[in-house]
This record gives C-alpha cells, sequence and structure tokens, in this order.
C-alpha cells in the first residue's frame, strides 16, 4: 500500500503555512474508486490510468481533528460509505480531495493512499479514517 502527496497537496499545505494569497481550500471530501495506483502529480483521480470504472465521493464526516500534543503532528479525515454506496465494487484508492463534492473529473485530490483491495457490500458501512501525518 503507498501513501502519495500530491504536488498541488504540498503547495497548499505551504502556502496555507505561510498564509500565500491564492492558498487551496480546506480539505473537506475523500472518495474511494477502482484505478490501480496514483502519482504525486495527479491532480484528479482521472489523471493515472483514465477515469475509475467506479467511482464514491462524499463529504467528510466532520471537520478535520488534530492532536496538538502528539509528535509527529497527526490531523484525522473521516467519511462515511453507507450501506446504498459503492457496493460489490473493489476498493483500490482512496483520496482526500480540498471539495466537499469530489468528482471523478474534479483537480481537487490532494493525498492519497493506493495498493487496496477492499470489497464493499449492501449489508454494511464502512467508516474511513484518512490521517496525514506532519513531521
Amino acid at each position: 500500500m503507498a501513501n502519495v502527496n500530491m504536488t498541488q497537496g504540498l503547495k497548499m499545505v505551504g502556502d496555507r503555512a505561510s498564509s500565500v494569497a491564492g492558498a487551496g481550500a480546506a480539505n473537506a471530501g475523500m472518495s474511494v474508486d477502482d484505478n490501480a495506483t496514483f502519482t504525486n502529480t495527479d491532480t484528479s483521480v482521472a489523471s493515472t490510468g483514465g477515469t475509475p470504472a467506479h467511482f464514491q465521493g462524499n463529504a467528510l464526516d466532520a471537520t478535520p481533528t488534530g492532536g496538538a500534543a502528539a509528535t509527529p503532528y497527526v490531523v484525522s479525515h473521516v467519511m462515511t460509505l453507507t450501506t446504498g454506496q459503492f457496493n460489490t465494487f473493489v476498493i483500490k484508492r482512496i483520496g482526500l480531495h480540498n471539495s466537499a463534492a469530489p468528482t471523478n473529473a474534479s483537480t481537487t485530490l490532494m493525498f492519497g493512499i493506493d495498493g487496496l483491495s477492499l470489497t464493499k457490500q449492501s449489508s454494511f458501512s464502512i467508516i474511513t479514517t484518512f490521517k496525514l501525518s506532519y513531521t
């Protein structure tokens, strides 16, 4: 499993940390899809490997949380896939977006995890936590 910090996500973090004009929006959504890999130059989930055959993008369940006392500093982002979402498809990637309504074509992809192989059924929901660690 690979964790990928996209170049535009790193730029957003740098811009926000230094109050650069035009800094990107906060991370507000997450997605799952069935494409194989990410590269750090991806700006959308369709950048590498073409448009995913199956995609689900949701707003985060709540405002991300951090632990100021933690070393390294970790920010947690949570999204729920309901019983009616992404059923019988294999989740291969999870993306973190600076949009509350990510699509497979929106250029909002900031960070990603690939190399997964999870199949969700309609009999249960999945709560996904995406943690960013700043070292």
